[in-house]
Protein backbone atom coordinates (compact mmCIF):
# COMPACT_ATOMS: atom_id res chain seq x y z
CA UNK A 1 0.00 0.00 0.00
CA UNK A 2 2.15 2.68 -1.37
CA UNK A 3 1.62 6.20 -0.08
CA UNK A 4 -0.56 5.49 2.82
CA UNK A 5 0.64 5.99 6.33
CA UNK A 6 1.33 2.94 8.68
CA UNK A 7 -1.69 3.49 10.33
CA UNK A 8 -4.33 3.73 7.30
CA UNK A 9 -2.56 0.46 6.05
CA UNK A 10 -3.65 -1.33 9.37
CA UNK A 11 -6.85 0.32 9.61
CA UNK A 12 -7.55 -1.12 6.05
CA UNK A 13 -6.82 -4.62 7.17
CA UNK A 14 -8.57 -4.46 9.89
CA UNK A 15 -11.86 -2.96 7.74
CA UNK A 16 -10.95 -6.15 5.31
CA UNK A 17 -10.55 -8.07 8.65
CA UNK A 18 -14.45 -7.27 9.79
CA UNK A 19 -15.80 -7.34 6.39
CA UNK A 20 -14.99 -11.00 6.10
CA UNK A 21 -15.94 -11.90 9.21
CA UNK A 22 -19.58 -10.09 8.63
CA UNK A 23 -20.03 -12.40 5.68
CA UNK A 24 -18.13 -10.72 2.48
CA UNK A 25 -17.33 -13.15 0.04
CA UNK A 26 -15.21 -11.17 -2.07
CA UNK A 27 -13.19 -8.47 -2.57
CA UNK A 28 -15.81 -5.91 -4.34
CA UNK A 29 -18.13 -6.93 -0.90
CA UNK A 30 -15.25 -5.98 1.06
CA UNK A 31 -15.17 -3.11 -0.38
CA UNK A 32 -18.94 -2.06 -0.22
CA UNK A 33 -18.77 -2.85 3.87
CA UNK A 34 -15.72 -0.77 3.94
CA UNK A 35 -17.99 2.49 2.40
CA UNK A 36 -20.84 1.52 4.59
CA UNK A 37 -18.55 1.69 7.81
CA UNK A 38 -16.00 3.74 7.19
CA UNK A 39 -15.24 7.69 7.89
CA UNK A 40 -16.11 10.21 5.08
CA UNK A 41 -12.02 11.48 5.37
CA UNK A 42 -10.38 8.47 4.34
CA UNK A 43 -10.41 7.22 1.19
CA UNK A 44 -11.34 3.74 0.12
CA UNK A 45 -8.69 1.20 -0.93
CA UNK A 46 -8.50 -0.16 -4.61
CA UNK A 47 -10.08 -3.66 -5.43
CA UNK A 48 -6.84 -4.26 -6.53
CA UNK A 49 -5.34 -3.71 -3.20
CA UNK A 50 -8.55 -5.70 -1.44
CA UNK A 51 -7.72 -8.23 -3.08
CA UNK A 52 -3.58 -8.31 -2.94
CA UNK A 53 -4.31 -8.44 0.92
CA UNK A 54 -6.71 -11.15 0.98
CA UNK A 55 -4.68 -13.83 -0.94
CA UNK A 56 -1.18 -12.12 0.28
CA UNK A 57 -1.78 -11.57 4.27
CA UNK A 58 -5.08 -13.04 4.72
CA UNK A 59 -4.60 -16.55 2.57
CA UNK A 60 -7.69 -16.26 0.28
CA UNK A 61 -8.12 -17.99 -2.84
CA UNK A 62 -10.97 -16.67 -5.81
CA UNK A 63 -13.07 -19.60 -6.26
CA UNK A 64 -15.56 -18.70 -9.42
CA UNK A 65 -17.24 -15.13 -8.23
CA UNK A 66 -16.38 -15.80 -4.25
CA UNK A 67 -13.02 -16.32 -2.41
CA UNK A 68 -12.91 -18.73 0.17
CA UNK A 69 -9.66 -19.19 2.99
CA UNK A 70 -6.89 -21.94 1.71
CA UNK A 71 -7.39 -25.03 3.25
CA UNK A 72 -10.84 -24.43 3.84
CA UNK A 73 -13.13 -27.12 2.25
Amino acid sequence: MTGRTFEASTQIRNWITSALEDGAKSPSQVLEWIEQHKSKTMESPSIATISRIMREDLGYTPIDKRWEKKGKG
